[in-house]
């Protein structure tokens, strides 16, 4: 990622041609951009994983609680759309 920005952020026309030097310049450009798409899709896939995470964690909590003490508690939590954070 980094020797891509470089590559980017160094290229001039020089001795191209116009089009030449935006034949690369679109080359790196194409690059960097599906370079990007693969980080935001794995991004993306670890928040997914994390929220489910969570999500399990506050059931497994919500379970455990004192059935009498906190059952209208429980049920108000369980009904919010999205579930709160577990903090």
């Amino acid at each position: 990622m980094h020797q891509l920005k470089r590559d980017i952020a160094l290229i001039s026309q020089g001795n191209l041609s116009i089009t030449e030097y935006f034949t690369k310049l679109k080359t790196l450009w194409d690059k960097f951009g599906a370079y990007l798409v693969f980080q935001i899709a794995t991004v993306l896939k670890i928040l997914s994983l994390n929220k489910f995470v969570e999500g399990e964690r506050i059931h497994q909590f919500l379970m455990r609680l004192d059935t009498e003490q906190f059952e209208i508690v429980r049920s108000n939590l369980l009904t919010m759309e999205p579930l709160p954070n577990l903090n």
